[in-house]
């Protein structure tokens, strides 16, 4: 049944309408589903980095000397290969890298890049060049397989060097050369031996083998002809002579008939006083000996200093530790004339031509003052009065610094008051005033000083004061009866005082 109205049926279903969406609303919803997606991904690609972060090895410290001074590094690499490639170190192929390029870093692992370099080798007339990491010529003439023999001449960097040194040598080698030894037979008279040699020439190849050579020798081949392998060299003596003269011993070869004319030959003359053993006229031997004398002789004059004494006169007008000269000494003179004679430089003869005392030697006379005189001296104590003043050096001891000893030379007790002197300047048992230790007499003595001018200041062990240093020494009353006028003399600063 149908209603007129547009009112639906009782118990019908209500019609449900569908509404466009706006493309705003659209457009949020994309891009909301799209950063959702973003996120998804970003968190993925973070969580699969951190599991390769965790997956890498540790960073490792390890030190590299290559081309520049050692540098510390830190790196991930697994090899020293692969170290070398991060740092862009390049190796040629004699470059020698410790340890190997496949060795596994470690913590604090020192690498080495031991750059070759190139050597020029020459072997006779054979040259070559080699890239090498060695700096000794040794290991450098190992590496390219060249034995040195024992009689091979070698140079290096233009040095001669034994062979037997090449392993010690100290420097880089830049350049070796090396000269084979070659066998050659030297014909002397009688004798023939063979010897290696690295000589270029014959007369260089005799002088190697330490055979003598003279202006009439002859030689073949000549001096001046190469040495070549299995040569054989003859010489071919003139009469040996041997001549000793001017201090050396010469061996060589004359035609001369008498001594005069092998002296003549050698280019040896006498001259003055000079002979010959034997004597010149006398007819030459074979390997007979001739000995030049050289004959000289000279006037010697020879002048002695005779000394003078001094002698020393007491005067009670002088004041004590004053001296005042007399008579002032002179030295005497001895003199003597010899004619002196010399053979080769030795002396073997002695003729006196004259002598005697030319000047006779003057005592001198020194007054010296034994005038005592009493002066006083202003103390913090109060005035003391004294007959001597000396400058002395003052050192302390006390029983501890000489072993626990308590009793003096004299048989007194160490104590504050007793001091210790050279009796050869002040006397035992003579009262004494130092400033800044105060009164005290001479009771001991010790062993031998650099001056005789020093006191030795004595405490006990409780109340003991270091000394060291000059002081001013005064000798009081009452003056001893055997008073020692003289005194020696110091040598330095110390010694008597005059006021």
């Amino acid at each position: 049944m149908f209603h007129s109205d547009d009112t639906q049926p009782t118990g019908a279903q209500p019609a449900v309408t569908v509404r466009p969406q706006p493309p705003v609303r659209r457009l949020l919803r994309a891009i909301i589903a799209l950063s959702f997606i973003g996120l998804i991904v970003t968190g993925f690609v973070l969580v699969n980095a951190l599991l390769e972060e965790n997956q890498r090895p540790e960073p490792l410290m390890v030190v590299l000397l290559a081309d520049a001074p050692a540098q510390t590094i830190t790196t991930r690499a697994a090899t020293v290969g692969d170290l070398l490639e991060e740092r862009g170190v390049r190796l040629a192929t004699a470059d020698v890298v410790l340890p190997d390029s496949d060795t596994a870093l470690s913590d604090g692992l020192r690498i080495v890049v031991q750059r070759a370099r190139m050597v020029r080798i020459r072997v006779d007339d054979d040259a070559r060049q080699i890239d090498t990491t060695h700096e000794n010529p040794f290991d450098i003439l190992r590496q390219a397989q060249i034995t040195v023999g024992v009689h091979d001449a070698v140079r290096v960097d233009g040095q001669m060097v034994h062979p037997a040194d090449l392993i010690a040598w100290p420097l880089p080698a830049d350049d070796i050369a090396i000269t084979r030894a070659r066998p050659i037979t030297i014909i002397d008279g009688d004798e023939s031996r063979t010897v290696q040699t690295t000589a270029a020439t014959v007369g260089d190849a005799l002088f190697e083998a330490g055979v003598p050579l003279y202006m009439v020798d002859s030689i073949t081949p000549p001096v001046n002809a190469p040495v070549s392998a299995d040569m054989e060299i003859v010489v071919d003596r003139s009469r040996a002579v041997v001549i000793q003269a001017d201090g050396t011993r010469t061996e060589t070869r004359v035609n001369a008939q008498t001594v005069g004319g092998a002296l003549a030959e050698a280019g040896i003359t006498l001259q003055g006083l000079d002979y010959s053993i034997p004597d010149e006229n006398i007819d030459l031997l074979p390997n007979m000996t001739i000995r030049v004398i050289r004959v000289t002789e000279e006037i010697v004059n020879y002048e002695e200093v005779l000394p003078f004494e001094t002698r020393y006169q007491a005067d009670d007008s002088l004041p004590l530790d004053t001296r005042r000269v007399i008579q002032a000494g002179q030295e005497g003179l001895y003199e003597r004339v010899e004619r002196v004679r010399y053979e080769n430089g030795v002396e073997v003869r002695r003729t006196v031509e004259s002598e005697g005392v030319t000047r006779v030697p003057q005592d001198g006379i020194v007054a010296y003052g034994t005038q005592i005189i009493v002066r006083t001296l202003d103390t913090p104590d109060g005035p003391v009065e004294y007959w001597r003043h000396l400058r002395m050096y003052a050192t302390s001891y006390r029983p501890a610094s000489v072993g626990g000893s308590t009793t003096t030379s004299i048989g007194e007790t160490l104590r504050k008051g007793i001091i210790a002197i050279d009796p050869t300047i002040v006397n035992y048992r003579t009262n004494m005033y130092v400033p800044g230790y105060g009164q005290g007499f001479a009771a001991d003595t010790g062993g031998p000083r650099r001056s005789p001018y020093w006191v030795d200041l004595g405490y006990e062990d409780h109340d003991w004061v270091g000394w060291s240093r000059w002081v001013d020494v005064y000798l009081l009353l009452p003056v001893p009866d055997n008073v020692r006028y003289i005194l020696p003399p110091s040598g330095n600063e110390g010694g008597p005082v005059i006021d």
